[in-house]
């Protein structure tokens, strides 16, 4: 049962509250969720595994959690969600920002190993959601607390001011990419981060969300824009549509478009190349909004995609996870953005409005217009420094557009700015690629394999012949028959494993000594 605060301002069905008064740094994440449930009860607030849950159910659930951590002897200012594929997952990270702590997302699909080093980079003491033993027997001095255990009581009363902020920590939520070390690498997220992520939708008129809309939730929840497709839509009342982590998750995703009739829908553009060869028999004229991040938006196919969401308008953005899930956008047409392409590539537009960006050089020096450089952002998105202040050197002190010194972090891709003052994408600065969306460092798969074996290999990203990238292993004879693959899944995610390995007599070199990767683009052709 639910019952409505006296004092709760009410907000419209047609427009949505701006955050602009708002405390960023005190008001945890979760905050809007939590007035929504009183607002609005009965709409439906997620769609997961089949069944969709109101505000009123999901708030008991919120509920449940909250109070097991609450009421613990011990304050918590990390708690780490094992995240699986129910309800009670999506529950416990709202429970956990409402208590006030940052959490901190475990795969429950990566490897035992992965995720003992988050825990001990995190430095956690809290573990939420976790019903496997064989994960619970790995963690030593770890208090876990199990979701599906309902010790608040099921037909309790819930009031707004029962979830009473324990932790008055400023942080969020801390997510783990890939490191060039071999090891994870934290980015702290600080809930002002976040809220002003927030805010270019919430205060943004051209962003017409209200609490009718339904908003699709593909990422895995180690993966950054998973917090905007979740709680986007719990900003504002709406409903959030989760699609399952298992089996085929692009026929789930266009099953869950279609029968859902979803208007707003966050994809990884890679999504559109393994859904090309069925866009004949696509139709979502429901669509409202179509956004792309986490990899290149290739202008030709997204011109075919566009054709099946005449009334949606399609939106490509970029972000790195140290800028807070999304910092810069592009609002794609087909004859605009045709000559504005950088090979097929459409643009990444201009910064949010909080954002503030420099393109340098090699020796950090601002380039010229229309030059390549290195993309540089500064702003209320950027975090200040990764957890445990590792990689400061990604950190730099540099002179802004304005004249002052202001502290940017080295995002390591390249960019340059057009005739119309939109960013273009040039690719990476260093090894660092993109595989449906996650960032993966070449280097710490490199660092597995050496431990595996001497030969001589290359690990590399590479178009298939659906010109989709995926991860290449290469490998000098392999006398000792090593498989890779499974080796690998030991301590590496399944997105850092190589899709294919191929064994050569030797690496081919070009003339300046280094690995000539044309060539192995030509061998994995060949060999598929």
């Amino acid at each position: 049962m639910i019952i409505l605060p006296d004092n709760l301002l009410t907000l419209s069905v047609t427009r949505i509250q701006k955050i602009e008064k708002m405390d960023f740094q005190k008001v945890p994440i979760a905050n809007l969720f939590l007035n929504n449930c009183y607002l609005y009860p009965e709409n439906k607030a997620i769609f997961i595994n089949k069944r969709h849950y109101t505000y009123a159910e999901l708030l008991q659930k919120v509920y449940s959690i909250y109070s097991q951590i609450a009421n613990h002897d011990q304050l918590f200012q990390r708690i780490g969600v094992y995240c699986t594929d129910d309800i009670e997952t999506y529950a416990s990270i709202l429970a956990i920002s409402l208590y006030g702590a940052a959490f901190v997302p475990l795969n429950s699909n990566f490897p035992i190993t992965r995720n003992q080093a988050i825990i001990e980079a995190a430095d956690l003491s809290s573990i939420v959601n976790c019903e496997e033993n064989t994960f619970k027997n790995e963690c030593k001095n770890i208090t876990f607390f199990s979701s599906k255990n309902d010790l608040s009581g099921s037909n309790k009363t819930v009031k707004k001011d029962h979830f009473e902020r324990k932790v008055d920590l400023e942080l969020a939520y801390i997510l783990f990419t890939s490191g060039t070390t071999g090891k994870p690498k934290g980015v702290p997220v600080s809930t002002e981060n976040v809220w002003n992520f927030f805010s270019f939708y919430l205060n943004n008129p051209r962003f017409a969300f209200t609490p009718n809309d339904r908003f699709i939730q593909v990422f895995e929840l180690t993966f950054d824009v998973s917090i905007f497709s979740f709680f986007m839509p719990l900003h504002i009342g709406a409903c959030c549509y989760v699609t399952p982590q298992k089996g085929i998750r692009f026929l789930e995703i266009i099953q869950i478009l279609k029968e859902h009739q979803i208007t707003v829908s966050t994809l990884v553009p890679t999504v559109l190349q393994y859904i090309e060869k069925y866009i004949d028999e696509i139709d979502f004229p429901h669509m409202k909004y179509s956004f792309f991040i986490g990899d290149k938006l290739n202008h030709s196919i997204v011109s075919k995609w566009a054709k099946k969401i005449k009334n949606a308008e399609i939106i490509n953005f970029y972000g790195p996870t140290e800028a807070t899930i999304m910092c810069t956008s592009y609002t794609w047409n087909e004859s605009d953005s045709l000559q504005e392409s950088n090979n097929d590539i459409v643009p990444i537009g201009k910064p949010f409005q909080n954002i503030e960006y420099i393109l340098i050089s090699n020796n950090n020096q601002p380039i010229e217009k229309k030059e390549v450089g290195e993309l540089c952002l500064s702003g209320k998105q950027i975090v200040t420094s990764y957890l445990n202040h590792s990689n400061e050197e990604r950190f730099v002190e540099l002179q802004s557009k304005s004249g002052n010194v202001k502290r940017f972090y080295k995002t390591g891709d390249l960019a340059s700015i057009n005739s119309k003052g939109n960013l273009l994408f040039h690719g990476r600065i260093d090894r660092q690629v993109k595989i449906n969306g996650h960032r993966v460092e070449l280097n710490e798969i490199e660092e597995h394999i050496r431990r595996l074996t001497n030969d001589v290999f290359y690990v590399g990203c590479f178009s298939d012949k659906k010109n989709v990238n995926q991860l290449v292993l290469f490998v000098e004879k392999n006398e000792r028959k090593i498989d890779f693959k499974e080796a690998l899944a030991k301590s590496l995610p399944e997105y850092m494993l190589p899709t294919s390995t191929i064994i050569l007599h030797e690496i081919p070199f070009n003339y300046n000594s280094k690995v000539d990767e044309k060539k192995l683009q030509e061998l994995l052709l060949n060999n598929g």
